[in-house]
């Protein structure tokens, strides 16, 4: 969190990408309060506030069974648009287009949440059906037909 500190951002706003940071880059895995606070050196019931916020809003993505937090459906595009960036998503898109060009045709990679899913890499950017970010609600027919025999990973 230091590293921002003295750039002129509030607090609050320091808090919230230092938890998104956190989630979206330097951990591909869910995590719970716990290991949030602790590795953000943040006081439990500051950072118990954040995760709530990024959560009610959709920048985090809630196991309801672990009550652990991982990528919601607003920041899972994020790596594709060079917010922030990891390993696993750069080989994923990497990979994408790979795919796209070899088969000839536009591929979009969608990450389900519990609530819908989102485009997060595309090889096609002009296509508005593959737009990043693009957000869809797991309901039929469109939850049904494609994630019908999708795993929990």
């Amino acid at each position: 969190m230091t590293s921002l500190s003295h750039s002129g951002i509030s607090n609050p706003t320091i808090r919230m990408l230092s938890v998104l940071s956190l989630v979206t880059v330097a951990s591909p895995r869910k995590m719970g309060l716990t290991e949030l606070s602790d590795r953000l050196g943040m006081p439990k019931a500051t950072c118990s506030l954040v995760v709530s916020q990024l959560w009610s809003a959709g920048y985090l993505d809630r196991d309801a069974g672990s009550r652990q937090y991982g990528i919601g459906p607003r920041a899972a595009f994020m790596p594709a648009l060079g917010l922030v960036e990891n390993e696993r998503d750069t080989k994923l898109h990497d990979g994408l287009t790979r795919l796209g060009k070899r088969i000839g045709m536009p591929l979009s990679l969608i990450q389900q949440s519990t609530r819908s899913a989102v485009v997060v890499s595309t090889y096609d950017p002009c296509s508005e059906l593959a737009k990043l970010g693009r957000r869809r609600p797991l309901v039929a027919p469109f939850g049904a037909s494609l994630f019908a025999f999708a795993s929990d990973e």
